[in-house]
């Protein structure tokens, strides 16, 4: 099916926060539209609205009344956002304010000693459990430092650009490659004292800031999966409007281009200091490149769906020389295999793919297969989808491997016992499931 029309999509997340927490201190009232509608942005709003910051929001635009912070007469919610955490505690120890910032219990397990080392070298008094959340931050007189970072991460070094707004002196940061710059874009843009070179970046005491009148454009990530619908669908020709084109942030829009992929820029401008641009994207063929370490701060959060692009490529390449499909479906009309085997074959596949892999990869890996050998017995796709679904989903829940169970477990620290409770009756509903369908 073929991927056709022009879309506009959500305003970009990481740019949303920053818009957010930068009004807040700026003067007089800011202006931001198109911001992102997701959970994270949401948790952003919630937690500067204690903090005394005033927002009228519609349905396109969001006024923000900046100016100062004051102290929260409760506990800031950050939910699931750890760049709210993160950017919040740096914004915060730099106006003085004294809070206690906490989140939900995915967020309680994230790792926050990044942050927490270079504010107490500035001299902020903030306390966590043992460099987890909750984190509480006093009003602390602050310090300029020069942060080393080992790692290029644009959530550390956002946190202590706006901790340096109030310390006294240049704050300095040098990372070893550059990570997304959103926050000294936009400092700069408001009047900030902030210097930018390839050798660090410095920022110092910063007041007045002018407000923001911003429309904040398209969320590169999420355009990423259409630009990889309309890339791989047949005869595809599809436009975007208002994308980020920033250069830490379009290495996935990059590396398709290298790989042959159709991305035409069609029209870009600057705003507010970002480049942003209409893109158009056709149906192309692909060939393999390599990612170097450089470039991947720049497609980090598009990683899931390159790779997919990736097994696409690579698979299209190889069924169409191999004749994969071919040559099975003329092995079970030569062997006259009925179509209930077929369905039971199928099943014990899942069954076993989904014991030992994740059952997306399983599913790119292996439907390019199943869908032609289904078709060939004149059979639904969405029974292939049914069965594949179930079975699988019954393998990565199946002892004794059971990846699915055992990757949950360990991310969230809990006994898988209590899962496997639940498997039998899961295994039995899903076998019924999947015959009568």
């Amino acid at each position: 099916m073929a991927v056709v029309g022009t879309i506009s999509l959500p305003g970009d997340k990481s740019i949303s926060h920053r818009a957010l927490m930068i009004a807040s201190i700026s003067k007089s009232k800011s202006k931001i539209r198109n911001l992102s509608t997701g959970q994270d942005v949401a948790s952003t709003i919630s937690c500067l609205t204690k903090c005394g910051v005033k927002f009228n929001q519609k349905r396109y635009e969001t006024t923000i009344y900046g100016g100062s912070l004051r102290k929260p007469d409760e506990i800031l919610d950050c939910g699931n956002s750890g760049t709210t955490m993160r950017l919040l505690s740096g914004l915060l120890a730099g106006q003085g304010i004294e809070a206690t910032l906490i989140g939900d219990r995915s967020l309680s397990l994230r790792p926050m000693r990044r942050i927490i080392e270079p504010l107490i070298k500035m001299g902020v008094n903030i306390s966590s459990n043992n460099s987890l959340a909750p984190l509480s931050i006093k009003k602390s007189h602050l310090n300029p430092i020069h942060h080393y970072s080992p790692i290029a991460s644009a959530q550390v070094k956002s946190c202590i650009l706006f901790a340096g707004l109030g310390a006294d002196g240049p704050t300095k940061i040098t990372e070893p490659i550059l990570s997304r710059d959103h926050t000294e874009i936009m400092l700069k843009h408001v009047g900030a004292n902030i210097h930018v070179s390839k050798e660090c970046i410095s920022i110092s005491k910063s007041t007045n800031l002018i407000p923001l009148d911003f429309t904040i454009p398209s969320d590169p990530s999420t355009a990423a999966f259409f630009i990889a619908a309309a890339i791989l669908s047949k005869d595809s020709k599809l436009q975007i409007k208002n994308v980020l084109l920033n250069k830490t942030r379009s290495g996935f829009m990059k590396a398709i281009i290298r790989m042959g992929g159709k991305i035409d820029i069609q029209e870009s401008w600057i705003e507010n200091g970002e480049k942003i641009g209409n893109i158009e994207i056709r149906t192309s063929l692909l060939k393999s490149i390599q990612i170097n370490e450089d470039e991947v701060p720049s497609i980090i959060d598009e990683l899931p769906i390159f790779a997919i692009i990736a097994t696409a490529t690579f698979l299209s390449v190889v069924l169409t020389y191999t004749q994969a499909p071919q040559k099975i479906i003329t092995f079970f009309t030569d062997k006259g295999v009925s179509v209930n085997l077929f369905w039971i074959m199928l099943g014990a596949i899942c069954l076993i793919l989904g014991t030992f892999i994740e059952i997306v990869p399983v599913f790119y890996l292996t439907v390019p297969i199943f869908a032609a050998i289904t078709l060939s017995f004149n059979q639904s796709l969405l029974h292939l989808y049914v069965v594949f679904v179930a079975f699988a989903g019954i393998g990565m829940i199946t002892p004794p491997v059971c990846v699915g169970i055992y990757t949950a477990a360990g991310v969230i620290k809990e006994n898988p016992a209590k899962a496997f409770k639940e498997v039998p009756l899961f295994t039995i509903v899903g076998i019924i499931y999947g015959i009568l369908m």
